[in-house]
């Protein structure tokens, strides 16, 4: 979940995704039950509550994966692209194209 949340070919984003996923880890598993088991619901067992919440973890963990698969398949932060060529030499190669009349492009003299 880390490495999908952050992004696969990036170690920031791995970086990145253990942070937000330990973020919210302790958001859904310290302090939401606190506040909920704090408000007296009259007739709730308390049992029942300790699995709701239990389960509510795991629930807010898949919507986030979801979510984040949907909207960014490649993760948050994303692989920076690599060129076998620098991007300058592929600019003026793809300009020096773009200059020649269109018989030349195909191969002709």
């Amino acid at each position: 979940m880390i490495v999908i949340l952050g992004g696969a070919a990036n170690n920031y984003g791995v970086v990145l995704g253990a942070v937000l996923l330990t973020g919210l880890q302790t958001i859904t598993v310290e302090s939401i039950p606190s506040f909920l088991l704090s408000v007296t619901i009259p007739g709730i067992n308390s049992n029942l509550l300790d699995e709701v919440l239990n389960s509510l973890q795991f629930l807010v963990v898949g919507m986030l994966l979801l979510i984040v698969l949907l909207w960014r398949p490649d993760g948050l932060l994303r692989e920076k692209p690599t060129y076998a060529i620098p991007k300058a030499q592929l600019r003026q190669m793809q300009a020096g194209i773009a200059g020649k009349p269109s018989e030349q492009r195909k191969g002709g003299t």
